[in-house]
Order: C-alpha cells, then structure tokens, then sequence
C-alpha cells in the first residue's frame, strides 16, 4: 500500500463518497490514566474502567475500581457518552483492540492507562466500535489502527 504525503494509505478503489483517514483526525485518541499507590487514596475517589472490564461482549462494570483523579484529572479523563474505549496490549496479543461504548453507566468515572478513548467527531460511536472490532480481528497491526475508511457520505445522512 503506497503512503500519501500525510503519512495515509492511497486507496484509489474506495467507492464515491467514501474516504480514508488518520484516527486521530477522525476523533480524540488519549491514553488513560497511570495507576499509582500514590492516587490509591484522597479526595475525590473516582470510579474508573482497566482493560479488565471491556470484554468481548461489551463493558462489564460489576468491579470498577476506584482511584483518586482530582476535578483537573477528572476533566481530562473522564468518560463521556459516545466514547469508544479500546484496550492496549496488556501483556497478551489476543486482548488487544476489545472495544466498546460507554453509555455513561456510571457518572462520574474515568479510565486507566491500559484502555485508549476514542472521541469521534467525524463518525457515530457505533460506527467506530465496527470498524475497530474488525481491526481487532485478528490481532490489528500498528499500520491498522492509524487509518480507517468510512462513508462520509452516510456520516451527513446520519446527521441530517
């Protein structure tokens, strides 16, 4: 596959109306937060998902651990509705890419540092969570998970 000047793969067989884009410029991708002894205790104990809860069948939130993450933290890594959650490696190459969407089960509530958010602004939630189950399967390469075709034109439908 031959790259383009801004590092995405040319796909000149795509059907009209559909493109190939970068994740990132598809949404907001950001790493959850580190866990540490020192943010076991404090203030503002807040709820937060490990790659642990997001399994093949979606979220599972029966064990939600708590850490503290201080209303600044909480801002920058607090879960939103429509956010897609993926797990990173975590020692095993068959767990990487789960993903699921939060629905805002628990509010508020926050992520660790072996799961990924992805915030989408160029496509719906639902969307996203197909495309990167299909990565997933079987375990995605690097050069997968940086770009992704959709349908802009079933994005504008979509919003109309």
């Amino acid at each position: 596959m031959e790259m383009t000047e801004d590092q995405t793969p040319s796909q000149p067989d795509l059907p009209a109306g559909w493109a190939v884009v970068r994740v990132d410029h598809a949404g907001a991708v950001r790493l959850g937060r580190q866990r540490s002894p020192d943010h076991a205790t404090g203030d503002h104990l807040t709820k937060y998902v490990r790659a642990a809860n997001i399994t093949a069948a979606g979220l599972d939130l029966d064990d939600l651990l708590e850490m503290n993450f201080t209303p600044a933290e909480q801002e920058v890594f607090g879960l939103e509705i429509g956010d897609v959650l993926l797990t990173e490696a975590s020692g095993s190459a068959s767990q990487v890419g789960r993903s699921a969407i939060w629905r805002g089960e628990v509010q508020p509530c926050c992520y660790q540092n072996t799961v990924i958010r992805f915030r989408p602004h160029l496509t719906t939630p639902e969307y996203a969570l197909i495309v990167f189950r299909q990565m997933a399967v079987p375990a995605p390469s690097p050069k997968l998970l940086e770009v992704w075709a959709f349908s802009i034109s079933a994005l504008r439908d979509s919003q109309n």
